[in-house]
């Protein structure tokens, strides 16, 4: 049913994305429906369309309480008291896709090579180089990585660090 609504609601602002001329009908969207049943929508924008970022949108992940379980067990494992940045910074880096990929509009200024900002924290490659991809996309050695940066004080990193600077 969760399913369904979602599909729906995703169509319906898809329409309104096409209507408004912010989405050509031509590139507007692909629907992906694995046996998994993952709903995952991707979204082409048009290149007359400069405020609006260019990249794949997730509408949504399956396991997104698994991978909460995950972060609330590895933070008390680590004896980090705030778990809910954690959950925040992977909400808002990649609505909880380990899969997910980013950034690659962007040009590394110390490699002249597109980024690739990787797995549910976004791990960048340009940043961090000596991370793997195999380190970035799995959700346990990065959950432990990430919550060791907030561990030390360095939440922004992250574009979507929830603590604000004084």
């Amino acid at each position: 049913m969760k399913l369904k609504i979602l599909l729906i609601l995703t169509f319906v602002i898809l329409s309104f994305l096409i209507t408004n001329k912010v989405l050509s009908k031509a590139n507007a969207v692909h629907i992906i429906n694995p046996p998994s049943q993952v709903a995952t929508t991707t979204i082409k924008l048009k290149p007359t369309s400069p405020k609006v970022q260019r990249k794949a949108v997730v509408v949504s992940y399956p396991h997104k309480e698994e991978i909460i379980a995950t972060i609330n067990r590895i933070s008390t494992e680590m004896g980090y008291p705030t778990p809910i940045i954690a959950i925040e910074i992977a909400r808002g880096e990649s609505r909880f896709n380990p899969n997910a990929v980013g950034d690659g509009h962007l040009t590394c200024k110390k490699t002249g090579k597109p980024i690739r900002s990787r797995g549910v924290y976004q791990i960048n490659n340009c940043a961090h180089p000596n991370i793997t991809d195999a380190q970035a996309f799995d959700i346990e050695w990065s959950t432990r990585w990430s919550i060791n940066q907030l561990k030390m004080g360095n939440c922004r990193i992250w574009t979507m660090c929830p603590i604000k600077s004084v």
